[in-house]
């Protein structure tokens, strides 16, 4: 594929791309640094936290909140308030569920990948792209279900939205052992519960991968072979590198 003009894109090309670029820095930083890294596939979620505050400089603080009806919206599962000027984030999350029918309650698959996801909005979002009505949000992404695949979609804050789920895939599954998982589910071999469980994810979320992973995988392509050009042109965009090696809190 040709290299391209990114000014000339559309805007879900060239977040996706972000995406790619933002969450390879992340795992590096977390394979080589965190604290919480073990010598195998699973991802730890505070090690995820770890690294992000680190690369952002964001302080995040985790907070749950009393159950209410409020909470009891099928896709929507924690928000995340940001406060710009004091470069903090709060991360509002619904408790555990009690019981299976509880619907005030989320798993904690769901909790760990709503996490995930809603810290990605510290690294991949674009400036000046907030969500002011979160009610409208959801019901978007109702209408327009959960796919992630973006072409012809251009609104910046949906888009967003679907890459964060991107993003928090990117981060819990990461693409090196995916394709060997998902070959096994085309194979028989496993299913996505058993994934979903190996990871502690939601099932939902494998097989979103498994339905979407052709159209994942084409834009995996296309940010690889345009890495070059991308490079330059997040320069501005990207998280600051971290010096770790003079850093005595690692």
């Amino acid at each position: 594929m040709n290299s391209i003009s990114l000014g000339d894109q559309p805007a879900w090309r060239r977040s996706t791309f972000r995406t790619f670029l933002v969450t390879s820095r992340i795992k590096y930083y977390y394979d080589r640094y965190s604290t919480k890294a073990k010598p195998y596939e699973y991802v730890s979620t505070r090690g995820l936290l770890e690294i992000i505050h680190k690369v952002t400089g964001w302080d995040i603080k985790i907070f749950e909140v009393e159950k209410s009806v409020e909470w009891e919206v099928k896709h929507f599962k924690g928000q995340l308030l940001r406060y710009e000027n004091e470069k903090r984030a709060v991360l509002l999350i619904p408790a555990l569920k009690e019981a299976e029918n509880d619907r005030l309650g989320v798993s904690r698959c769901e909790r760990r990948f709503a996490v995930v996801k809603e810290i990605c909005h510290l690294i991949i979002d674009d400036p000046g792209v907030e969500v002011s009505d979160i009610t409208s949000l959801v019901n978007s992404i109702v209408v327009n279900g959960q796919s992630m695949i973006l072409v012809g979609v251009d609104d910046p804050i949906l888009i967003q939205e679907h890459l964060a789920e991107l993003a928090a895939l990117e981060l819990l599954l990461w693409s090196e052992y995916r394709q060997g998982y998902l070959q096994k589910i085309n194979d028989g071999e496993l299913t996505t519960m058993e994934i979903a469980q190996r990871f502690s994810i939601p099932e939902s979320k494998v097989i979103t991968l498994v339905n979407q992973n052709g159209f994942i995988e084409t834009c995996r392509e296309d940010y690889y072979d345009n890495l070059e050009l991308l490079e330059g042109y997040y320069v501005q965009a990207m998280p600051a590198d971290i010096d770790v090696e003079n850093d005595n809190s690692w």
